[in-house]
């Protein structure tokens, strides 16, 4: 999955995005408060959305790095972020806000049941069980859908994951 995303181009990275967010926007534009990830590395583009969230007057969070932990903080515009040891952009500060409409999640992969394969470093399947959220979303390109992961407890499923073909839903 890592190998087929690095050799898309740019172009290709945009296009897909573009649609992944306007399904996205279709559904949940119209709840107030949301945790985004930052893309990195051809995942699906989440700046423009993080974006258009802050220019509608939504809640915006994203996910800062702390130690081996994940934390949100808040993010008023994209010109105060920072880029953290893996080159993500994150803000400056976490703050203890744990409760959302809607979380957005990266992921190496996932099933048709809206099961994760994250990179492997536990950050989300630490994050996740801390989140008080109505809608957990993952975004992929439709490549990264496969019938079934290994799924062990602490995996947390996404309620839906959308690729620029697919809208998959846990129920």
């Amino acid at each position: 999955m890592l190998s087929e995303r690095k050799k898309m181009d740019f172009k290709e990275v945009h296009e897909k995005s573009e649609k992944i967010v306007n399904k996205f926007l279709n559904y949940y534009e119209k709840y107030k408060s949301f945790i985004l990830y930052f893309s990195f590395d051809n995942e699906v583009q989440t700046l423009p959305l993080a974006n258009h969230l802050i220019g509608k007057g939504k809640s915006v969070y994203s996910t800062k790095l702390n130690g081996n932990e994940l934390m949100p903080g808040a993010v008023k515009d994209l010109g105060s972020l920072q880029r953290n040891i893996y080159g993500i952009c994150e803000p400056l500060n976490y703050e203890n806000v744990f409760e959302f409409d809607v979380a957005v999640v990266p992921g190496v992969a996932f099933d048709k049941k809206c099961n994760r394969l994250g990179f492997g470093k536990g950050y989300y399947d630490r994050f996740l069980p801390k989140l008080i959220c109505k809608n957990i979303v993952g975004f992929a390109y439709d490549f990264q859908i496969v019938e079934e992961l290994f799924v062990e407890e602490f995996d947390i499923p996404m309620d839906v994951v959308i690729t620029e073909k697919n809208i998959y839903r846990r129920n």
